[in-house]
């Protein structure tokens, strides 16, 4: 049977870089990757699981970073990862960051020192900082993958949604209908272009729609905002309506703050779709119960998640399975919240205020 330095020999590299290419490990040009792979696959060489797989055989624990454990969105994408890894004998430890790099950091440095089998990567507000830790559980023969936001180096391993088609795919039906002045609602991570966050991604879908129907200058986005979910929501409907009362239609990032929107619209005495049209994101359970019932872009929450942890599971399994780069698609569900723009101004406001 083919050692590690037989390949090393043929191949005119090191141990080390043959075990960096067994590793996954993304530092290795894709040139001499292929190299050594041609000769491990040419001489049928297996890693020594005794030596540096034994421990992952040993564990059942999977780490599992996630911004938080609260919105509905990362319980969805928590269950899911936990039923399929738990049908296979592992179990989760989760990791709070709060998108904190510095909390990431923390924890990728536990996760090491108890010898975890393997680690799913919701990446922290800094990709770069992300990064850095990813390399430092590789480099401990820890296998890893990213889940619902994409890497910063795109040869990592990732399972995420489409969110730029998805944008794109919520203002073209929003046009469709008529409509000409929307507003959008987002947090302040996602007004910055340098970044390949979710909501980056879905306003720049978004964006390029608008532009291509020439009503960008139609499209009003508020001032940054440090809320999250549905205080955001309440929060930027109501400073847009003020400041644009225009606006038909109303593009939530989120499912969550498209419900919050709702209701600083029923605060209003605004109708929905009567008055006011609005659009969620996500496909959360609650917007389907929501009156009335929240027309949202779906995405696939629970198969992303269950791909995630069986990309894992097979990485720990067998080292030398190949990395994974899947973008799920996502799909228009119609509801109720949304129809052909009103006839005339905004009603004005009923509200006590």
């Amino acid at each position: 049977m083919a050692s590690i330095r037989d390949v090393a020999e043929k191949a005119g590299v090191s141990t080390a870089t043959v075990s960096r290419v067994v590793n996954d490990d993304t530092r290795v040009k894709e040139e001499t990757r292929e190299k050594v792979q041609s000769v491990i696959d040419e001489l049928g060489y297996r890693p020594n699981r005794l030596a540096t797989s034994l421990r992952r055989q040993d564990s059942n624990l999977v780490a599992l970073f996630l911004e938080n454990q609260r919105s509905p969105f990362t319980t969805m994408l928590y269950a899911s990862i936990e039923k399929t890894l738990q049908a296979e004998g592992f179990k989760v430890l989760s990791c709070c960051t709060r998108g904190e790099a510095e909390r990431e950091r923390k924890y990728t440095q536990t996760m090491i020192e108890m010898q975890v089998a393997g680690a799913i990567v919701r990446p922290s507000n800094s990709a770069a900082e992300t990064l850095k830790n990813v390399k430092r559980l590789q480099s401990n023969d820890i296998p890893t993958v990213y889940v619902d936001i994409l890497p910063a180096r795109r040869s990592e391993s990732f399972v995420v949604c489409d969110n730029t088609e998805g944008g794109r795919i919520g203002m073209r039906y929003l046009v469709a209908l008529g409509h000409k002045h929307i507003g959008i609602i987002a947090t302040k991570f996602d007004h910055d272009p340098r970044r390949d966050s979710v909501g980056n991604l879905r306003m720049r879908g978004l964006l390029e729609v608008a532009r291509e129907y020439q009503i960008d200058r139609n499209v009003h986005l508020p001032e940054p905002s440090e809320l999250r979910r549905y205080d955001l929501g309440y929060a930027l409907a109501k400073q847009l309506l003020d400041a644009h009362p225009e606006i038909t239609a109303l593009f939530a990032i989120t499912d969550t703050a498209a419900i919050g929107a709702m209701h600083a619209c029923f605060d209003r005495g605004l109708r929905i779709p009567e008055d006011i049209s609005i659009l969620g994101y996500d496909g959360i359970p609650i917007s389907s119960v929501m009156t009335p019932q929240l027309s949202t872009i779906q995405q696939p929450i629970a198969d992303m998640g269950a791909t995630a942890a069986r990309h894992i599971i097979d990485k720990i399994r067998d080292p030398l399975s190949k990395r994974l780069h899947e973008t799920k698609p996502v799909e228009l569900i119609q509801r109720r919240s949304v129809a052909h723009p009103r006839k005339g101004p905004l009603p004005l406001s009923t509200s006590a205020a």
